[in-house]
């Protein structure tokens, strides 16, 4: 199944986040008209940080019940720097998923940085590079980014939020402290559980809880995700440090 992805980031004290949501043509009408009919008089776009709580709840809830799905790439160090190294493993994925638009919130003149990164690895995938098409776009000109803009505000701030997002979460792949380039330095295991079931969709049942209260991952430490299914309505997980 071919599928579109939107990217966007968040930063969390010395955590940056990457999510990427992942949508099949035939729900990409379906969540625009949801995003759409979530905005208030006179907005173009939903802003998840600037959101009342009120309205955060309602659009999560919102998410959930229409069956939006993401994935989080995360790590510390400087953002640049993870956040390159969090595109790299994104574009892995999205070359296994089939993908035929990526779609990346721009970031004015640093969208080239990104467009580098892209090219460099696409080089390695002809065949990707004749099917799979990708650009940055502002926030208003595509209502699907606004999936990812919540699902990494979310899972960010911990604590109840990221239980509110966790039925969309389909994996979450956990980086470490990334390093500067050349330098030799002890750097935690990357961390990559997934849900069962095929990605990037899986089964409605399935959802990721791994609150934790104090809020996002400490990258000093390792982790370890372990990832349960929902029973009965109730989301089970843990993370272990």
């Amino acid at each position: 199944m071919s599928v579109h992805v939107f990217v966007d980031e968040s930063r969390r004290g010395g955590t940056y986040l990457l999510a990427a949501a992942v949508v099949p043509p035939g729900r990409l009408d379906r969540l625009r008209c949801l995003v759409r009919n979530l905005l208030l008089p006179g907005e173009r776009r939903i802003h998840f940080q600037a959101e009342n709580d009120s309205r955060r709840r309602k659009i999560l809830g919102e998410f959930v019940t229409h069956g939006a799905r993401a994935q989080i790439y995360l790590g510390c160090g400087r953002p640049d720097r993870v956040r390159a190294v969090c595109l790299e493993r994104l574009l892995d994925d999205v070359i296994s998923w089939d993908t035929r638009r990526l779609v990346i919130e721009s970031r004015g003149e640093a969208d080239a940085t990104d467009r580098a990164l892209i090219h460099r690895m696409l080089t390695r995938y002809e065949s990707v590079r004749e099917r799979m098409s990708y650009e940055h776009l502002l926030p208003h000109d595509d209502p699907c980014l606004a999936i990812p803009d919540a699902v990494a505000w979310a899972y960010g701030a911990g604590s109840d939020w990221r239980r509110r997002v966790a039925p969309t979460v389909t994996e979450v792949v956990n980086l470490g402290v990334v390093a500067r380039p050349g330098k030799r330095e002890a750097r935690a295991p990357v961390v990559r559980r997934a849900y069962p079931g095929s990605l990037p969709l899986p089964s409605g049942e399935a959802a990721i809880d791994a609150t934790r209260a104090a809020g996002p991952a400490n990258c000093s430490r390792t982790s370890r995700l372990e990832v349960h299914s929902v029973v009965g309505g109730v989301q089970f997980g843990l993370m272990r440090w």
